[in-house]
């Protein structure tokens, strides 16, 4: 594990370069540049607040409802865009890993690296709405980069694991958006981790995303942790993750330039 931030300091160069040339690509070209970091998140936030009030009642723990949504929109979006731009990205330069050795890893990292960028601009409408509603920012706030680590770790774990799965197998950067559309719904992002069927319960706290989505939300909007033990299941199931996902990946790195 450790070896994986070392690697990422020894090539810190190439990680900036490639994930600078990945930000330019992004917003070349385009009116609202990184702006649309901001449209995603926003859109299906908008999406959500005009039909699910309609269908559902919404409880007190999830009031005011637009930023509930809205925060569970800005984890989530970027999971699903880190996965979706780094998973294909081993395929998606296969030059590059034929001409010249660096830690692989390298490669989904910097994948990764401009969607957290647009994590941080989404700070800007966060603060927004925290200002148009009245929420206050409280000493639990320093807990919020916490949370972002055990998130990372998470991630990264799942991408390094579906990186060397999809250059073995093309079918995983295939399945990719229907597992996604599966997790969302599997995740309490529209919904409250308080609505779920109690027979469900110790199922949800095994998905990290619930943990951490939740503690961003009840810290932002209450100044509190919720359910402290989703967080602490998010925390040991994420860093598994990750060791299996990092491990898995040497492993396949060994046999990567052969196949792809």
């Amino acid at each position: 594990m450790f070896q994986f931030f070392r690697n990422l300091y020894e090539y810190r160069e190439l990680l900036y370069a490639l994930s600078e040339s990945y930000i330019k690509a992004r917003y070349k070209q385009t009116i609202l540049g990184v702006g649309w970091a901001l449209v995603q998140p926003l859109v299906l936030m908008l999406t959500i607040i005009f039909v699910f009030p309609l269908i559902a009642n919404i409880s007190d723990d999830m009031k005011p409802y637009s930023l509930f949504v809205f925060v569970g929109f800005w984890i989530w979006t970027l999971f699903a865009n880190s996965l979706a731009f780094s998973i294909p990205n081993l395929v998606q330069n296969t030059a590059l890993l034929r001409k010249v050795y660096f830690p692989r890893e390298i490669l989904v990292v910097s994948a990764i690296l401009p969607v957290l960028l647009d994590f941080f601009i989404g700070i800007l409408a966060l603060v927004m709405f925290m200002i148009y509603f009245s929420v206050p920012i409280n000493v639990s706030f320093l807990l919020l980069p916490f949370l972002l680590i055990i998130f990372m770790f998470f991630t990264l774990g799942i991408a390094l694991l579906g990186a060397v799965a999809n250059v073995a197998f093309r079918d995983v950067s295939k399945f990719l958006p229907i597992g996604l559309q599966i997790l969302f719904f599997a995740t309490p992002i529209i919904y409250s981790f308080n609505n779920v069927n109690s027979a469900y319960v110790k199922l949800y706290k095994i998905n990290p995303l619930t943990g951490v989505i939740d503690g961003f939300r009840s810290i932002i909007m209450r100044g509190t942790i919720d359910h402290p033990l989703a967080l602490v299941y998010a925390l040991i199931v994420s860093i598994v993750v990750f060791y299996i996902g990092y491990y898995t990946f040497k492993k396949g790195e060994q046999i990567m330039a052969d196949i792809v």
